[in-house]
């Protein structure tokens, strides 16, 4: 088994950060709409219905800002150019955006949960970005076995399966009892992407290809080159 160098694990690292925001602001993005197209049909969130428009612009751009990062994190680890500018610029506007939702959330209830959550983890995503940026790691040399496609998508699922798991811890709070009817969906879906993910990323430690594979060599859709 091939260990990995600096450049792997410092873009591995940046690639967790990117993907794990992404599957934050989808989850959270999806987690507002009941709020931004119905506070007033949800019980303690009635007074939100005057502010349903800034919700539902907040909503939109956290929406889009996650789908970003997610194909930003596929160039990231395919090592093309525009992946770190566009990182950089995608974690901006997840920060604005996030920023503007903690400020309405503080006033309307008196707390920033969770919208704290994915401000925090894109300003840790942007620092680790401008770190390996500084230490002058290659960016634009795909990372590992990427040909096979196991460990950026094992990532990428891992990723998604531990933010949908992990929402009681930073939603419940905040949610209380309305949250009690999507856990059962939570959990079930993010323990599927979870395990999924972390068999992707065994098969391609292990250097077991997977039927993609054969696509790829078919098409050049699949070639970094």
């Amino acid at each position: 088994m091939k260990k990995w160098d600096r450049t792997d694990w410092m873009k591995g690292t940046a690639a967790i950060l990117l993907a794990g925001t992404a599957a934050m602001l989808i989850t959270s993005g999806v987690g507002t709409v009941c709020v931004a197209w119905g506070a007033e049909n949800w019980e303690g969130f009635e007074h939100y219905a005057e502010y349903s428009t800034i919700y539902q612009v907040i909503t939109i751009i956290t929406l889009m800002a996650g789908f970003a990062a997610s194909i930003v994190t596929y160039g990231f680890l395919k090592g093309e150019k525009w992946a770190f500018n566009t990182a950089i610029i995608t974690m901006l506007i997840a920060i604005a955006s996030g920023a503007v939702h903690m400020w309405y959330s503080n006033m309307l209830r008196g707390s920033t949960m969770p919208a704290a959550v994915r401000v925090y983890l894109a300003i840790l995503t942007i620092l680790f970005l401008v770190f390996i940026k500084l230490l002058k790691v290659d960016l634009n040399r795909p990372m590992g076995k990427f040909r096979s496609y196991g460990t950026p998508t094992g990532m990428a699922l891992l990723a998604a399966g531990l933010g949908l798991l992990s929402t009681p811890l930073y939603a419940g709070p905040s949610h209380g009892d309305n949250l009690n009817y999507l856990l059962p969906e939570l959990y079930i879906i993010g323990s599927i992407l979870s395990l999924a993910g972390v068999g992707f990323i065994l098969l391609a430690r292990l250097g077991i290809d997977l039927n993609i594979i054969t696509l790829q060599k078919k098409s050049r859709l699949f070639s970094y080159k």
